[in-house]
Parts: C-alpha cells; sequence; structure tokens
C-alpha cells in the first residue's frame, strides 16, 4: 500500500483516472456530514467511521481540487454546527478534530503538502506541470468559445478540440495522452453547446439548487 503511493501511483479505484474518482467523495462528504451532524448514539460512530474513510480515500487520489472543494463545502455546516453546539458536546467534537488530523497525517501520501502549496504560488510548466495542463484546458476552452460563441463544436467535442490544440503534446504527462477534458464542467459544456446552451445548463443548475433548498426546508420543518 504505502510503497504504491511511495511511487507515485494515484488511487482511482476501478475507474479511468483518480480524478474521477475523487469526484465521487466530493457530494458524498456532504452527505456523510450532514447525517453525522443529525446523528445520536453509535450511528455518531458509523458516520464518523465513514467520514474517515472518505477523507483517507480521498487523500490517497492526490487531488487538490477535491480536497479544497470538501473543505468549502465543510464551511457552509458552520451555521449548523452552531445551531446545535451545546458545551457538553465540545469533548467530542475536539477528539472528532483529533481523529481528522490523524487520518491526515497517517494517510497523506508523500509530496500531498507540497502540491496543496502550490496553488498558492505562480506555477510554470516546469515547476507545476499539472497547474499548466490546467490553465491550457482553460486557454482553449476560451479560444474555442470564441471561435463557436452561439452553437459549440457539439456535445462531448472538447477532448478532440485540445488535442489539436498546440498545448497538447508540450504539456502531456504521457506519450500519446493529449484527449483531455477542460476539469471544469461549465466552461466545457459552453465550449461544446455555445453560450446560449451553457447558459441554459447553469440555469438548470440552479433551479434544482433552488428546488433542494426549499425541499430542505420543509424536511426541517
Amino acid at each position: 500500500f504505502y510503497y504504491l503511493v511511495d511511487m507515485g501511483v494515484r488511487f482511482s479505484g476501478v475507474l479511468d483516472g483518480p480524478i474521477f474518482f475523487s469526484s465521487f467523495f466530493v457530494p458524498s462528504s456532504s452527505l456523510v456530514l450532514f447525517f453525522l451532524l443529525r446523528a445520536r448514539g453509535l450511528p455518531v460512530v458509523i458516520w464518523g467511521g465513514a467520514l474517515m474513510l472518505h477523507l483517507a480515500a480521498l487523500l490517497q487520489t492526490l487531488s487538490r481540487g477535491a480536497l479544497l472543494s470538501v473543505a468549502l463545502q465543510t464551511l457552509f455546516f458552520l451555521p449548523e454546527l452552531r445551531r446545535r453546539f451545546k458545551v457538553r458536546y465540545l469533548g467530542h467534537m475536539l477528539l472528532g478534530l483529533l481523529l481528522v488530523c490523524a487520518v491526515a497525517v497517517l494517510f497523506a501520501p508523500k509530496g500531498m503538502g507540497e502540491r496543496v502549496l502550490a496553488l498558492f504560488h505562480a506555477p510554470t510548466a516546469a515547476t507545476e506541470p499539472s497547474l499548466s495542463r490546467r490553465a491550457s484546458y482553460v486557454v482553449v476552452a476560451v479560444e474555442h468559445i470564441a471561435e463557436k460563441p452561439l452553437m459549440g463544436s457539439g456535445l462531448g467535442t472538447y477532448p478532440g478540440i485540445f488535442a489539436k490544440s498546440r498545448f497538447a503534446v508540450g504539456l502531456s504527462s504521457v506519450p500519446g495522452d493529449i484527449f483531455r477534458y477542460a476539469h471544469n464542467t461549465y466552461l466545457e459544456m459552453i465550449s461544446d453547446i455555445g453560450i446560449p446552451g451553457g447558459l441554459a445548463f447553469i440555469g438548470i443548475m440552479i433551479v434544482s439548487l433552488g428546488s433542494f433548498h426549499r425541499q430542505r426546508g420543509r424536511l426541517l420543518e
């Protein structure tokens, strides 16, 4: 297990890559944390263990984006935590925080800290090829949107567009691996189906989020 991590292997489960694998933990971690905050008694141990398992697996993917997304989502639980906070739970909260830190230390792969800190520095292709590739995805998408702003080039065509770009070969981490996704769902959708279609897609997300909040309000009444 640690041999694979030290050799730089990123966990991907049964999926095509660690990015796809880590994306499962972003929504599921929020659900686990939600049930943990509402649990009492034995379910606290069960949901707490599930949260630790999520964190350990997420760290093994070496995905900075997913880790930061989970951290950001956790901030949205602070109002709920404040509403439920009682002094007698302080010891349990400190114990939970200690367990989270222990899992982070024990399961964080070699180089994870450097990868996260690199987000706060200006990257170059030599010092941080991963961030340079991500920046190239945005450049290609924006350029393609400028060329075909209304209709795009068709759903799912972005990888082929990137493969023909000036960045594909130069920033490829694996020889021949030139078909890449934008790693930004909204930007890729606008590139594929044009600005009107992309705005419609974003509108669907906003309406769905509003429906979720209304239903959540009914459940909490």
